[in-house]
């Protein structure tokens, strides 16, 4: 399903052909869809197909995805979008890929081109592509869509095909089933005024996709679902598709006009950042200090032991009815041999050998020899000098550098660039902190991003939104990453395994 590969994307690398020999290019689709989370407008999707005949006659489907979102996150609207192309044959089989993220400043784009069975993936920075497994029973995007129609699915009918998902570099199975009409609402357009539309009910089948589990950086994780209601041409009139912890985005099929109106409300959005925040039964005094903290937490429908990370800092124990319980130490470091080169490298986006990053690190340092020194003087420097802002995308740690402006995503990627440019390997924790509603005083977890460095033969956290050089027992680690050829945001992922399914409470505090 095309929307699909929107909530994990893929794409195309275009082929460059002489003058010569000029393919025939015509636009088979071209679909618009006015997308709405919670019912407020939010944004649009935009797909295309074409089909290229070349001039010996041979046929591929070139299709392209546009996202375009504007989500709330801590009471600021923010923009999302995303690019997705993919190239495939007559068959189905896919011949290229190309994604787009769009960060707060600039793209990250991944692309990759099939040949000789591989995926030859082109790597920012380096010149020669890099050759990995492919499966070739993987399909493209416009055969996923036919495929209903290509078996003369009927009601019951259940099938399953692999799609390959580049933002994970994996090769997915999904599973489709299809059900019964169901009356629902879809979207009527005024055919004397496209750009104005109603509220209708029909009924249409229900059609889901629904993605096997997939084991992302060594855990394994439940992607959403996407569910379609269809006509008996199966082409979809409304879907929806779960965005965890934040809610359904509804995508209603309408023209180009109503689709692209701007008349949400967006004060009145879902605030993704408000609305993912964990209510803790009491609250922890000087919680960042503490040498020990208990807690419990049960997760809705999932196996709860993979939810956090389990090490020499946090410790897990499983309970009855589905409790855990997570001890989490004050700031202890993690002993552990030499890390790899990965975590010293500059990448493409903890950008330690740009020049900028370079500077504010030898600014920071100064003439400090000591390790830990070091990485404390840096955290401090980003805490002094770091405007907060939660209206920021997400972006690279050399456009953080120049902008120095960003809320704890930002502040977590900068330091660890900073920390590499000094010498110091580096990744990211993500996970949950302990905050106190500012006005309420209420006892919360937000999802929450921070820095580890090694020092001293050991892994030692480091947050710089706070600025204190310790994480204590209210940072609660779900996963880490070094972000070693990465092009897309796949290291913020493991989240979701957390994310709107876990009640938490505090037992102890020590």
């Amino acid at each position: 399903m095309r929307k699909y590969l929107l909530t994990i994307p893929c794409t195309l690398l275009c082929f460059s052909l002489c003058l010569a020999q000029t393919p025939k290019t015509t636009i088979i689709q071209d679909n618009w869809d006015a997308a709405y989370l919670e019912g407020i407008r939010c944004g649009n999707f935009h797909s295309t197909v074409k089909e290229i005949v070349q001039p010996d006659g041979t046929k591929h489907f070139e299709t392209r995805l546009e996202m375009q979102l504007m989500l709330k996150r801590y009471k600021s609207v923010v923009a999302m979008k995303m690019d997705t192309e993919m190239v495939e044959d007559q068959e189905g089989k896919i011949k290229s890929f190309r994604m787009i993220q769009h960060l707060d400043k600039g793209q990250a784009i991944q692309e990759g081109e099939v040949k000789d069975g591989k995926l030859w993936l082109k790597v920012p920075g380096v010149p020669e592509p890099r050759a990995l497994n492919w499966n070739d029973k993987a399909i493209g995007v416009y055969k996923q869509e036919k495929l209903p129609l290509l078996m003369k699915a009927k009601v019951g009918t259940k099938f399953d095909y692999l799609n390959f998902e580049p933002s994970l570099m994996q090769t997915v199975r999904m599973q489709a089933e299809l059900f019964p009409k169901e009356e629902v609402d879809f979207l009527e357009t005024d055919k004397k005024n496209p750009a104005k539309a109603t509220r209708e009910k029909v009924g249409l089948m229900r059609y889901e996709v629904a993605p096997d589990k997939v084991t992302i950086f060594g855990s394994a994780l439940q992607l959403p679902k996407m569910v379609s209601w269809v006509g008996d041409d199966f082409i979809p009139r409304r879907s929806v598709m779960e965005l965890p912890g934040i809610g359904n985005i509804f995508l209603y099929r309408t023209t180009k006009e109503f689709a692209q109106k701007d008349d949400g409300d967006l004060a009145v959005l879902p605030d993704i950042g408000l609305n993912t925040m964990i209510t803790l039964d009491k609250k922890i005094r000087d919680v960042h200090h503490r040498e020990e903290v208990t807690y419990q937490f049960k997760l809705e429908s999932m196996e709860g032991a993979s939810a956090f990370t389990v090490d020499g800092r946090q410790k897990l124990k499983k309970l009855e009815d589905g409790w855990f319980e997570l001890k989490v130490l004050g700031n202890v470091g993690l002993e552990e041999k030499q890390p790899a080169k990965d975590f010293l490298d500059s990448s493409y986006f903890l950008e330690s050998a740009d020049a900028k990053v370079k500077d504010l690190a030898a600014k920071a340092v100064g003439n400090e020899t000591d390790e830990l020194k070091k990485v404390r003087k840096i955290e401090r420097f980003v805490f002094d000098n770091m405007k907060g802002s939660s209206s920021v995308g997400f972006a690279t740690a050399a456009q953080i550098a120049k902008d120095l402006q960003g809320d704890c995503r930002q502040h977590a990627m900068l330091m660890a660039a900073m920390c590499r440019a000094a010498g110091i390997p580096s990744r990211t924790a993500l996970g949950l902190v302990y905050v106190e509603d500012s006005k309420t005083r209420t006892p919360q977890l937000g999802f929450h991003m921070w820095t580890e460095v090694y020092v001293q033969n050991a892994w030692v956290g480091m947050d710089a939104t706070l600025g204190e050089g310790i994480v204590g027992p209210g940072h609660l680690k779900i996963a880490d990453h070094n972000w070693h050829d990465q092009q897309t945001l796949a290291p913020l992922l493991p989240v979701i395994r957390v994310m709107g399914k876990v009640k938490i409470k505090v037992i102890d505090a020590k």
